[in-house]
C-alpha cells in the first residue's frame, strides 16, 4: 500500500517554505499528517475500485456517473481544503505556500489520479477567473469551486483543431447583457459528472467578425446551471474510452446557444488560456512524479520480499535461505536507484518551482513550468516502466498494481500540451521573449553543481544562438535541449541538499548525467537526419 514519504516531505517545507508568513513548519506538519493519514487510510483503497467500476454514461439523459466509491472522498477533499491550500483566502482559499499546495497534490495524485484531477483543472479555472473574471463572475462562482461545490473545465479542443487553436469554429454572439454560445469540444477532462453542483465551464470560441487565427479567441465562462437554476443549453454528447484514468470522464461537449460571459476583453482568450494551463501544466507534472513515486514504492516493497537466485558476491548471500532477496542483484539496485533518485530530483524541482511561485519571480516560474511538464512525466512514465520490470510478472497484471500506474500515468505526457508543444514553448516562448535575459541569469545563479553539466549546456546554449535564424533547426533540437537544461537544474538541486544520502547523489551523477552527453551530440546534429529525410514525403 501507498505510504506517504513524510519525512521527506518535511525536509522540502523546512528548506523551501520555511519562511512563510502565515503557515510555520509545524502547521505544515500537521497539514502533510493530515492529508497523508487521510490518503493512505481512505482515499487509495478507492484507486482500484474506480478502475475497475469506470465512469458511465447515459445516451438519454445526457449524464454522467462518477463511481460511487468517489463520492465520499471527493466531499472529504473539499470540505477540508486540501485542493484549495494556496488559492487566496478572498476566494475560499487557505493563504498557504504553493510549495505545501504542491506536496499536498502529489500525495493525492499518487492514492488517486483519476479522482484528483478534477479538483486540480479546477484551481486552474479559478487563478483564471481571480485574473481575468467580471466582480459578478467572481462573486457567484470563485467561493463554491474553492470549495468543491462548483468544479471547472477548460475547454479548447474541438475536432478539427488541437494545438492550433487558430481553427477553432465555436463561436459566441452577443445577446443582451451575455453571449450565445455554439459549438463542439472534445477531450474535456470531468466536461460532466455527478461529483459537484455545478460544472463553470471555461471555453474559448470567436465573436462575429474576430481578427482570424490566434488573435481572434475570446474565453467565456459557461455554467452547466444559470445563476436562477435553469439548465444551460450545454450536454454532454458522450465519453471516450481511454488505456486509463477509467474513474475521469473524458468528454465531449455540445454547446447549442448556450448563455455565456466573456472572460476578461474580447480577443484576449490566448492570454487567459495560458494563464489557465500554466498551474495545470505544473499540476500534471506533479501528477507525474505521484505516479512514479507509488511505483517505486511498490517496486521496493517487491525488491525486499521476494527471493531469486544467488549474490554473485558471496559475503552477501543469505545462508539461512535457500535464495537471495533481489535487492541484492546489481540489475534491481540499478533500476530501484534510478527510479528514487530522479523522483527526489524532481521533487525538488517541483518545490524550487512553487518556492518562486509563492515569491511571484514569474519568470523563473514560466521558465521552469514546461520542463516540469515535459520532462516530469516523460521520466516518470520511464520509472513506472522500470518499477514494472523489477517486479517482473507481478508488474505486468493487475494484482502488482504498477500495471494501472502505467496506464493513468501515460496521458500526462499528453494532456495540457503533448510534450513536444512544452519543448517548443520553453524554447519559441520562454527563453526567446527576452533574449535569453532570464535564462542566461538564472544558470549563472546556479552555482555549486557539476562543472562538466554546466560546460554541456553552455556549448549547448551557443548552439542555439548560433541556429537561432533557423526555426526548423531550433524546433528539431528543443526536446533535447529541454532534457539537458533540467538535468542541470536537477543535478544543481540535488548538489545544495546537505540532507541527501551521498550515495544517491553519486549515482545520479554516475548515471544519470551521462545521459547529457548524448543529448548535447543531438542538439549539435541539429536534427538533420530527421528533417531532411524524404522518406516520408513519398506519395
Amino acid at each position: 500500500m501507498y505510504k506517504a514519504p513524510i519525512n521527506e516531505y518535511m525536509r522540502i517545507v523546512k528548506r523551501w517554505a520555511g519562511d512563510h508568513p502565515e503557515y510555520d513548519i509545524n502547521t505544515m506538519e500537521q497539514v502533510i499528517k493530515a492529508v497523508a493519514k487521510f490518503c493512505e487510510e481512505a482515499l487509495e483503497p478507492t484507486n482500484e475500485k474506480g478502475d475497475s467500476e469506470g465512469v458511465k454514461y447515459n445516451a438519454k439523459t445526457h449524464a454522467v456517473k462518477i463511481p460511487a466509491c468517489f463520492k465520499k472522498v471527493y466531499n472529504d477533499i473539499c470540505q477540508n481544503g486540501y485542493t484549495s491550500l494556496a488559492l487566496s483566502s478572498e476566494y475560499g482559499g487557505g493563504d498557504g505556500p504553493w510549495v505545501l499546495h504542491h506536496i499536498v497534490a502529489e500525495m493525492l495524485a499518487s492514492s488517486n489520479i483519476s479522482l484528483t484531477t478534477c479538483p486540480m483543472l479546477t484551481n486552474g479555472a479559478i487563478e483564471t477567473l481571480i485574473q481575468n473574471g467580471s466582480d459578478e463572475i467572481k462573486e457567484l462562482y470563485l467561493n463554491k469551486m474553492a470549495k468543491g461545490e462548483f468544479t471547472g473545465t477548460m475547454c479548447l479542443t474541438e475536432p478539427q483543431c488541437g494545438t492550433d487553436l487558430g481553427l477553432i469554429q465555436t463561436i459566441a454572439k452577443p445577446s443582451k447583457g451575455h453571449y450565445k454560445l455554439s459549438g463542439t469540444k472534445i477531450w474535456i477532462t470531468f466536461g460532466e459528472h455527478d461529483l459537484s453542483e455545478n460544472i463553470i465551464h471555461l471555453v474559448l470560441a470567436k465573436t462575429p467578425g474576430a481578427p482570424e487565427g490566434t488573435k481572434g479567441i475570446s474565453m467565456f465562462a459557461v455554467p452547466k446551471f444559470l445563476p436562477d437554476g435553469r439548465k444551460n443549453s450545454v450536454s454532454c454528447g458522450g465519453l471516450e474510452e481511454k488505456m486509463g484514468q477509467h474513474g475521469s470522464p473524458t468528454a465531449v461537449l455540445n454547446f447549442e446557444e448556450a448563455e455565456a460571459w466573456l472572460v476578461g476583453d474580447e480577443h484576449s482568450g490566448m492570454k487567459a488560456m495560458f494563464q489557465m494551463m500554466n498551474p495545470a501544466r505544473i499540476g500534471v507534472g506533479v501528477q507525474g512524479l505521484a505516479l512514479s513515486e507509488a511505483a517505486w514504492q511498490y517496486a521496493y516493497e517487491f525488491a525486499r520480499n521476494r527471493r531469486q537466485s544467488r549474490s554473485l558476491d558471496p559475503k552477501k548471500q543469505d545462508k539461512d535461505a535457500v535464495a537471495d532477496k533481489i535487492l541484492v542483484h546489481p540489475d534491481i539496485r540499478r533500476m530501484l536507484m534510478a527510479i528514487e533518485v530522479t523522483n527526489l530530483a524532481m521533487r525538488r524541482l517541483v518545490a524550487f518551482t512553487s518556492h518562486h511561485l509563492d515569491q511571484k519571480h514569474e519568470d523563473i516560474v514560466g521558465l521552469l513550468t514546461p520542463i516540469i511538464k515535459s520532462y516530469v512525466t516523460e521520466k516518470s512514465v520511464d520509472n513506472i516502466s522500470l518499477a514494472m520490470q523489477i517486479m517482473g510478472g507481478l508488474g505486468y497484471v493487475k494484482d502488482g498494481r504498477c500495471e494501472q500506474l502505467y496506464r493513468d500515468g501515460r496521458i500526462t505526457m499528453i494532456y495540457e500540451g503533448t510534450n513536444g508543444i512544452q519543448a517548443l514553448d520553453l524554447i519559441g516562448r520562454k527563453i526567446a521573449k527576452d533574449g535569453g535575459k532570464t535564462l542566461v541569469s538564472f544558470i549563472n545563479s546556479c552555482k555549486g553543481g557539476d562543472k562538466r553539466l554546466r560546460k554541456l549546456l553552455d556549448e549547448a546554449n551557443a548552439y542555439l544562438l548560433s541556429n537561432a535564424q533557423k526555426p526548423e533547426v531550433v524546433a528539431a533540437i528543443a526536446p533535447s535541449y529541454l532534457i539537458l537544461l533540467a538535468t542541470f537544474v536537477q543535478e544543481w538541486l540535488l548538489a545544495k541538499d546537505d540532507d541527501l544520502d551521498p550515495g544517491l547523489h553519486l549515482f545520479y551523477k554516475e548515471y544519470i548525467l551521462p545521459e547529457a552527453e548524448m543529448h548535447l551530440l543531438r542538439i549539435k546534429g541539429g536534427g538533420s537526419a530527421y528533417i531532411n529525410y524524404q522518406g516520408y514525403d513519398k506519395e
